[in-house]
């Protein structure tokens, strides 16, 4: 069973998702120009406070806001939003707790160490849960991997082979 709200989790605010950029080249990082992220379970707030407080930093690495477009064929963070509201949702708190995507592009190792200095005083906030997606998900149409029910099925076992476009 899910726990209460007035459990520890009852304490985030936001949750940021950290997530690489496949669909377009990006050098550096973005942060998403949504208000909302629409899944199957339930809409995800975005905190609008934290993308301005990263889009106002002074010193350091800038960040771009995401073309809505590019958000929204991104997959790599796609991929966690609909986890993230079932769980907020069992939890009595997919009305109180925001997400935040930080879309991470083709970096340097420089630049790892410096947009990670810039966000380590925000990540490290009591309130903020962070979510890396590591997007080891790569099926369907658009990258030509097609589950499929294998050939050879016996003692009605299922198994899963590579389709062919």
């Amino acid at each position: 069973s899910a726990p209460s709200s007035q459990s520890s989790s009852s304490r985030i605010q936001t949750i940021v998702v950290l997530h690489p950029s496949h669909h377009v080249y990006l050098p550096g990082c973005a942060v998403s120009g949504a208000h909302q992220l629409e899944t199957p379970v339930g809409n995800l707030r975005v905190d609008s406070d934290l993308r301005d407080e990263i889009l106002q930093l002074g010193q350091g690495p800038r960040f771009s806001i995401m073309k809505q477009d590019e958000d929204e064929h991104e997959h790599s963070g796609e991929m966690q939003y609909p986890y993230l509201a079932h769980i907020l949702k069992q939890l009595n708190l997919l009305q109180h707790v925001k997400v935040l995507p930080i879309m991470c592009g083709a970096l340097t190792v420089d630049q790892e160490v410096q947009y990670g200095r810039a966000l380590c005083p925000m990540l490290h906030r009591p309130h903020v849960v962070t979510v890396v997606s590591s997007d080891f998900c790569h099926w369907g149409s658009r990258f030509q991997y097609n589950p499929m029910p294998s050939a050879s099925l016996n003692n009605n076992s299922i198994g899963i082979g590579i389709g062919m476009p």
